[in-house]
């Protein structure tokens, strides 16, 4: 019984980790989500001058993160736990703007994968700045790791 206790704070132990530890080190700062379920996701994110790039426009992987969020978000609200298996993106337009917005939407979601397209735009003006799609390999249920 005792080994059972260990085994279980051991469990305990790794899921507080997980939810204090590696998601900190997740949230890219000004990010946020303004809403995530029935399959789709909306996230916002505030752009400083740090996320520019050489011709101050928003940087591609500031673009290809919060669009991975976004991704993740939709699978994580649809009770799946995932990892980034592959991704496509397409830059459509370079810009130098306030926030940015990803819209995701599940497009399929199966035992062991989760795929999801995901757009990202201007906030203000609602131009596209890229679109992308994510396969999402499915490691478990969201609560295991909460």
């Amino acid at each position: 019984m005792e080994r059972n206790q260990n085994v279980l704070k051991s469990e305990e132990y790794k899921r507080n980790f997980f939810k204090k530890e590696v998601l900190r080190t997740l949230i890219m700062e000004g990010m946020t989500i303004d809403y995530a379920g029935d399959g789709v996701s909306e996230l916002s994110l505030k752009i400083t001058d740090k996320m520019l790039n050489t011709y101050s426009k928003v940087h591609g992987g500031i673009l290809f993160t919060l669009s991975d969020y976004a991704a993740g978000s939709c699978a994580y609200e649809m009770g799946k736990a995932v990892v980034t298996l592959n991704a496509n993106i397409n830059f459509i337009k370079a810009v130098n703007t306030q926030e940015i917005i990803a819209k995701g939407k599940a497009v399929h979601s199966g035992k062991s994968t989760v795929v999801v397209n995901v757009e990202t735009m201007d906030k203000k003006t609602g131009e596209l700045l890229s679109t992308s799609s994510f396969t999402m390999f499915v490691i478990g249920d969201a609560q295991d790791f909460i």
